[in-house]
């Protein structure tokens, strides 16, 4: 029978999984299509409302379709046979790099009037997002392989999985 305790552990277990469907999903996504939405829109306020607007929603539009496409392009790049530790650089790099080519192509295409003061504000949590989501990738991955933890126990990361 199990105890509350647990009970506890196993939620406490499964965190890290849960939390990497929810950046991954459309609740997600339109949490931060709202967030980055507003900060476009009052940063390009002075360019007038309907170009603020249309910025506003074109960034919100592509941060949305962008979560869910780029949570599953990082899932892509993470699944290649390699080591742990690269997988995680590799999928870092491939979100931000993805997310900056597809963010400034829309900006031009709607003529946004500041591009680089529309990104600014989403440089931080967009570095955050994709390194907690590439290591969260890594963490559920060493979780179910755990012939991959033995090969990178000695790295400071990934020992949570050594025996």
């Amino acid at each position: 029978m199990s105890t509350l305790r647990d009970l506890g552990r196993k939620a406490w277990a499964d965190a890290p999984t849960r939390l990497r469907s929810l950046m991954g999903s459309w609740v997600g996504a339109l949490a931060g299509a709202s967030f980055y939405g507003s900060l476009v829109a009052t940063v390009n306020w002075d360019a007038g409302p309907e170009q603020a607007l249309r910025s506003a929603m074109g960034h919100a539009l592509i941060s949305a379709v962008l979560t869910v496409v780029g949570t599953g392009s990082m899932r892509a790049v993470h699944s290649r046979h390699a080591p742990a530790s690269h997988r995680t650089l590799m999928t870092f790099l491939a979100g931000m790099l993805l997310t900056y080519i597809l963010l400034i192509s829309v900006h031009l295409l709607l003529n946004t009037q500041r591009i680089f003061l529309s990104l600014v504000p989403g440089i931080v949590p967009n570095i955050l997002f994709c390194a907690t989501y590439s290591r969260l990738l890594t963490h559920d991955s060493l979780r179910t392989r755990p012939d991959q933890c033995l090969a990178q126990s000695h790295l400071a990361a990934f020992q949570e999985c050594t025996p």
